[in-house]
């Protein structure tokens, strides 16, 4: 949590803070680092550019999108045991694993178009925050480059 908080204040994230609203019941229905984060963070967006931007749901949120993720992706293999945490830009989300694999992972996104999901590439929220921002980075270099 040290780190994500670490990035955030270098972002200046638009953060809502909240003494956590979330129940103990609904914490124990997610993962250990989704725990961490929905006990200090209510709702998180991050801006990166003005079309560029990640939000991190609240929990009311996560449990609503997991269970339309969990319809939607039905018949995927590698669907089973993600929870929707966010949301990045068009129809990318933000997923975190019920369990951290064998190099404990939890994070990934995953882009709807995508007919399967791999598995976890980030340790923490905040490693996954800046892959996004350098993918991010990337496609507004692009777009600045095409204009000249």
């Amino acid at each position: 949590m040290d780190k994500l908080m670490k990035y955030l204040e270098k972002k200046r994230a638009e953060i809502t803070f909240v003494n956590s609203n979330a129940t103990q019941k609904e914490l124990q229905r997610l993962p250990k680092p989704l725990q961490e984060l929905y006990k200090t963070i209510h709702h998180l967006e991050i801006q990166y550019a003005p079309f560029l931007s990640v939000t991190i749901y609240n929990i009311e949120d996560v449990m609503e999108e997991t269970e339309r993720f969990k319809i939607g992706t039905k018949d995927m293999d590698d669907a089973a045991g993600w929870i929707v945490f966010g949301k990045g830009m068009g129809e990318e989300y933000l997923l975190c694993a019920a369990q951290p694999d064998e190099n404990g992972f939890w994070f990934t996104s995953w882009h709807h178009d995508c007919k399967e999901i791999g598995g976890a590439c980030f340790e923490n929220l905040a490693d996954l925050l800046e892959d996004h921002e350098e993918e991010n980075d990337e496609i507004i270099e692009e777009a600045q480059s095409s204009e000249d």
